[in-house]
C-alpha cells in the first residue's frame, strides 16, 4: 500500500486558494502534536484560475449585530443578483455558534429573501410558533393572563396596546376571558379593537367548548386555523407551526396538556424544519458544512466567540508515554481553596486543543467557497483622550485568531472613516423605531373558491349494505380510539419501516399498543381492543398490497399536514400515507379501521368508497395545486387486507384551492 498526499484544490478559484495558504499558514501550528490536537498546514495547490476580489472582508464599526445583519442581508441580495461575482447557484452562511444568526435570520425573512436553516432555528424562537404556543395555554389554562395577553397581540386579533390597557388594565385580578364578555369594558375600546375583540371572543368559546371532546393537538389547531392563523404565516411559519403541533400530540394526556414546562422544554429541544423552497441561501453552523461547497460563502460575526467554559468536576487526559499511555485525572478544587496544579495542567491542554479546533473550523469555512469569500465581523470602539479607538477582537475569535493578518487593513478602513467624521457613529444613531403591528383587516374571512366544490352524490344501497354501515357508525368510542391508534402505528411503520414493527414479539407489540392508548386516555382499555389493533398491524403487514403501501417509496410521507379552502373556508386535511410510485405518479392512501360484521362485504366496501369519495376528492384539489404529476387515490382497510381505488375526477375542479 502506498500512502498519497493530495495537494490540489479543485474547489475553490486560485486566489481563495492562496489567501487560505497565505493565512493559514501564518496562524496554524508549525508541528504536529498528539496531545494538544495540533495539526501543521500543509500547502495547497490551486487548479482553477484566480477571478476577481475574491476575499472580501466586511468589518461594521457601529450598530452591532443589526447593522451586520443589514450587510449580510445586502451581500446575499448582490449574490443572488449575480452582481457579486457573476451568476451563482449557492450562497452559504456559516456561523461558529448558532446565536450567530441571532439577528441574521429574522433580517432575511423582512427582506423576504427565501433561505435554509439546517438545525439552526430554535422552533421556539419561531414568531408563529410563540403565538401558536400561547394559544395553547390559553385553551389549557383559562387563567394565565400572559398567554391570554400575547394571544391580543398576535397577527389574528392584532390589538393595539393602548387598546388592551383600556379592556382589562384597572382589572389585574381578572382573567383576561372575563374581561372580552364584559360589554362595558369592550364599549371602552376603540371601534377597530371592539370587531377584533368580538371576533376573538366568539371564536375561542366555540373552542373552548369542545374541550375535552378532541385531542389537545386538534383542539388547537382547529382554533389557530378558525382564526386565520394559515393567513398570517409564510411557508416557513406554517412549516414551524405544523412541527409544533406535531409535537404537542406528544404531550397530550386525555386532551389536556400534561404540564407547561413540559411543553416549553420539548419546543426549546427542537428545531424549526428546513424549507425545501430556499435551496439557494443555506444557514448552518461550520461543522455541518463539512464535506459541502458553495458558490458565495459569507461567515458573520468572526468576532463573536464559544460559551466558556465552566469548571467541571473532573478532567482527564490520555498522553503517550515511554510505557504506552498515560492516564491522568484531576478533581475540581474544593472550595475556598486553589486549584490543584494537575488540574491547571489538563484544562490548559484542553483549551490549547479547543484553539487547535478552532483553527481547523476556521479553515473548513474558508475552504467551503468556490467563487467568493465573504467575512464580517462587529468591532467594538472605546473613548481614550476624548476620541474613539477601535478596540481589537477576543483573542479566541475567528477574528482574533486572523488579527495579526488582518489588523492592518482593518485599522486603515477605520481610520478612513473617523477621518471622515464617522467615528462616533455609536453616538449618532438615530433612536429605535419599534417593532410594526403585524396583523390581519378587522373584518377579515377565510378566502373561498370561486365556485362551490362540486359534491359527489351517493348511489342507492341496499338496506343490509346500509345496516354494515350504521355498526361501523355506532361502534363507539372504543373504535374510534382504535382508529386513531392503529393509524399512528402506520405512520410509524411508513416513517421508520417494517421491521420496526416486524422484529418485536407479540408482548412488545401490545406493550406499543397499551401506551398509546394510554396517550388517548384510555387506561382501561380492552384486551380484545388491544388484540384488534395488532392484529389490524400484523394483516397489513402480510398483506401484498398493504406492504406495498408501506414500503420505501420517493416522497413518501405519513400523516401529511395540508391547508385547502373549501365553501366553508379554509380546513387543514390530513394525508395518512402519500408517495410517488415506480411510474411517477402521486398516491393518497386513507387508511379506514373499519370492521365488518354482517351483510355483504363487496357492498359494505362500496359504501365505504362513496361515502369517503368527496373526501379523497378534496384532497386531491388541495394536491394538485402541490404536485402536478399524474394522481391516483386509494382507501385501505387494515382488518379486511382490503384496498379500493377511488377514482380520480378527469379534470380538477374549477376552483382555487390554496395550500
Amino acid at each position: 500500500m502506498i500512502p498519497l498526499r493530495l495537494y490540489s484544490n479543485f474547489r475553490s478559484q486560485a486566489a481563495i486558494v492562496e489567501w487560505v495558504n497565505d493565512t493559514m499558514g501564518a496562524i496554524m501550528p508549525l508541528e504536529d502534536d498528539v496531545n494538544s490536537g495540533a495539526v501543521r498546514y500543509v500547502r495547497s495547490e490551486p487548479t482553477i484560475p484566480a477571478g476577481e476580489e475574491a476575499v472580501i472582508l466586511r468589518p461594521v464599526f457601529s450598530g452591532g449585530g443589526e447593522e451586520e445583519a443589514e450587510t449580510i442581508a445586502g451581500l446575499v441580495r448582490d449574490a443572488l443578483s449575480g452582481s457579486l461575482c457573476g451568476p451563482v447557484t449557492s450562497v452559504g452562511v456559516l456561523v461558529r455558534g448558532r446565536s450567530h444568526l441571532h439577528h441574521i435570520v429574522p433580517r432575511l425573512r423582512r427582506e423576504n429573501i427565501p433561505f435554509q436553516a439546517v438545525e439552526i432555528e430554535q422552533l421556539g424562537r419561531h414568531p408563529a410558533v410563540r403565538d401558536a404556543m400561547a394559544l395553547t395555554r390559553t385553551l389549557t389554562d383559562e387563567g394565565d393572563r400572559i398567554a391570554w395577553l400575547a394571544v391580543l397581540r398576535a397577527p389574528w386579533c392584532g390589538a393595539t396596546l393602548e387598546d388592551i390597557h383600556r379592556l382589562c388594565a384597572d382589572a389585574p385580578q381578572a382573567s383576561i376571558a372575563d374581561c372580552l364578555t364584559d360589554g362595558d369594558r369592550i364599549e371602552r375600546c376603540s371601534g377597530d379593537a371592539q370587531r377584533r375583540f368580538v371576533r376573538l371572543r366568539s371564536i375561542m368559546q366555540d373552542v373552548r367548548a369542545q374541550r375535552g371532546r378532541k385531542t389537545l393537538r386538534r383542539l388547537v389547531e382547529g382554533c389557530w386555523i378558525a382564526l386565520g392563523g394559515p393567513a398570517t404565516v409564510d411557508s416557513q411559519g406554517f412549516s414551524a407551526v405544523m412541527a409544533y403541533l406535531d409535537m404537542l400530540e406528544e404531550c397530550d394526556t386525555g386532551g389536556d396538556l400534561t404540564e407547561a414546562h413540559v411543553l416549553a422544554d420539548r419546543v426549546t429541544a427542537l428545531f424549526a424544519p428546513v424549507e425545501k423552497s430556499g435551496g439557494s441561501v443555506q444557514l448552518m453552523t461550520v461543522h455541518k458544512a463539512k464535506g459541502l461547497q458553495f458558490d458565495v460563502v459569507i461567515v458573520p460575526r468572526m468576532d463573536g466567540v464559544p460559551r466558556s467554559d465552566q469548571e467541571r468536576l473532573l478532567l482527564w487526559m490520555e498522553r503517550p508515554s515511554p510505557a504506552g499511555v498515560d492516564f491522568i485525572i484531576a478533581p475540581i478544587r474544593e472550595r475556598g481553596t486553589e486549584q490543584n496544579a494537575t488540574y491547571r495542567y489538563v484544562r490548559s491542554i484542553q483549551s490549547e486543543k479547543d484553539r487547535n479546533e478552532a483553527f481547523r473550523l476556521l479553515y473548513v469555512a474558508a475552504t467551503r467557497a468556490r467563487c467568493r469569500l465573504v467575512l464580517t465581523a462587529v468591532l467594538r470602539t472605546a473613548e481614550k483622550d476624548d476620541a474613539p479607538e477601535l478596540r481589537p477582537p477576543s483573542k479566541n475569535s475567528f477574528l482574533g485568531y486572523l488579527w495579526p493578518v488582518v489588523e492592518d487593513v482593518i485599522r486603515t478602513e477605520w481610520e478612513a472613516l473617523h477621518s471622515g467624521g464617522q467615528g462616533r457613529m455609536d453616538e449618532e444613531r438615530s433612536p429605535a423605531q419599534g417593532i410594526p403591528l403585524r396583523r390581519l383587516p378587522r373584518d377579515w374571512q377565510p378566502p373561498r373558491p370561486e365556485s362551490p366544490p362540486v359534491i359527489m352524490s351517493s348511489q342507492p344501497v341496499s338496506r343490509a349494505a346500509w345496516r354494515g354501515q350504521d355498526m361501523f357508525w355506532t361502534a363507539g368510542e372504543d373504535a374510534r380510539v382504535t382508529g386513531i391508534v392503529v393509524h399512528r402505528l402506520l405512520a410509524r411503520i411508513g416513517t421508520a419501516g417494517a421491521m420496526w414493527w416486524t422484529e418485536r414479539d407479540a408482548g412488545a407489540k401490545h406493550e406499543i399498543v397499551r401506551t398509546l392508548f394510554t396517550h388517548e386516555g384510555r387506561q382501561d382499555i380492552s384486551v380484545e381492543r388491544l388484540n384488534q389493533a395488532v392484529a389490524a398491524i400484523d394483516r397489513m403487514l402480510a398483506d401484498r398490497r398493504g406492504a406495498w403501501i408501506l414500503a420505501q417509496h420517493p416522497d413518501a410521507r405519513c400523516e401529511e399536514k395540508l391547508i385547502g379552502m373549501t365553501e366553508s373556508g379554509s380546513e387543514a386535511a390530513v394525508l395518512d400515507r402519500t408517495f410517488v410510485d415506480e411510474e411517477g405518479t402521486r398516491w393518497i392512501i386513507d387508511y379506514k379501521s373499519a370492521e365488518h360484521e354482517g351483510g355483504s362485504r363487496e357492498e359494505f366496501l362500496e359504501i365505504q368508497v362513496r361515502r369517503y369519495s368527496e373526501q379523497l376528492h378534496r384532497y386531491a384539489r388541495i394536491m394538485r395545486a402541490l404536485d402536478a404529476r399524474p394522481l391516483r387515490m386509494a382507501l385501505y382497510f387494515p382488518l379486511l387486507q382490503e384496498f379500493r381505488e377511488v377514482p380520480v375526477p378527469a379534470s380538477p375542479p374549477d376552483t382555487d384551492s390554496s395550500p
